[in-house]
C-alpha cells in the first residue's frame, strides 16, 4: 500500500496555481478574483479548480479580464465593499445598515446560508486580528485588508466578537427547521448590532473592586 499525506494549500499558493490554470484555459483572471476563489476553496485545490471552471465560462463569454466583482457575483460571495460596509455597521451599531445589506444580498439572488458563512469568515478574521495581531499568519487565509478589520477589532471586545460568532452559529443550526430563514437572519443582525455594548469582564471586575474599596473606605 502507498500512503499519501495531502495537505491543504494556503490562499497565496492556491491563488498562484489558479493563475497558472487560468493561463492554460486562455482567460485573464484578476489578482482579486484569484484570491477570492482560493479563499472560497478553503485550501482544497480540487474545489478551487471546480470554482475556476465556473469562472472560466464567464471569462470566455465576456472576452475580457474577469474581476473580483464578477467573480463574487458568480460564486455568491461577498464583495470587498459589502464586507467593509457590514463590519463598519457592526462597529457603529448601525442596525439599519446591516438589515439593508442583508436585503440587498437576498434581492441579488443570494442565500441566507451564504450570508451567514461570509459574515462568519469576516468576524473570524477580526477575532484573529484582535487576539493575534495584524501580522498573524492566521490572517493569510482571509482576503480582507487590515484597514477593513482594524476598526471592528478596536470597537468590539473579545467577548463581543465571540458572542457574534456564537449567534451566527446558532442561527445556522436553526435554519434547517425555519419556515422563514430571512426572519432568523434579521433577528440575528439586530443582536449583532448590540455587541459593541458589551463591556469586557475584566473591566466589570475592576469596577466592582473600585466600588468595594469606596464602600470599605466610607
Amino acid at each position: 500500500a502507498q500512503v499519501f499525506h495531502v495537505r491543504r494549500t494556503g490562499r497565496g499558493e492556491g491563488a498562484r496555481r489558479l493563475a497558472q490554470s487560468a493561463v492554460l484555459e486562455g482567460i485573464s483572471l484578476s489578482e482579486g478574483a484569484r484570491s477570492l476563489i482560493s479563499s472560497r476553496a478553503r485550501g482544497s485545490m480540487r474545489d478551487g479548480q471546480k470554482l475556476l471552471d465556473q469562472v472560466v465560462a464567464l471569462g470566455l463569454e465576456s472576452g475580457g479580464e474577469v474581476g473580483v466583482e464578477e467573480t463574487s457575483q458568480l460564486l455568491g460571495a461577498f464583495s470587498q465593499g459589502r464586507v467593509e460596509r457590514l463590519l463598519q455597521g457592526l462597529a457603529a451599531g448601525d442596525t439599519p445598515l446591516l438589515l439593508r445589506e442583508a436585503a440587498l444580498h437576498l434581492a441579488e439572488g443570494g442565500q441566507v446560508t451564504t450570508f451567514l458563512v461570509e459574515l462568519q469568515d469576516a468576524l473570524r478574521a477580526v477575532l484573529y486580528h484582535k487576539i493575534c495581531g495584524a501580522d498573524s499568519p492566521l490572517l493569510e487565509e482571509f482576503p480582507y485588508e487590515e484597514r477593513v478589520l482594524a476598526p471592528l477589532a478596536e470597537a468590539l471586545s473579545e467577548e463581543g466578537l465571540l458572542l457574534c460568532l456564537q449567534h451566527l452559529s446558532e442561527v445556522e443550526l436553526k435554519l434547517r427547521l425555519a419556515r422563514e430563514p430571512r426572519v432568523l437572519l434579521e433577528v440575528c443582525l439586530v443582536r449583532l448590532a448590540r455587541a459593541r455594548e458589551l463591556v469586557p469582564l475584566g473591566e466589570i471586575l475592576a469596577r466592582l473592586e473600585r466600588l468595594e474599596e469606596r464602600l470599605g473606605a466610607g
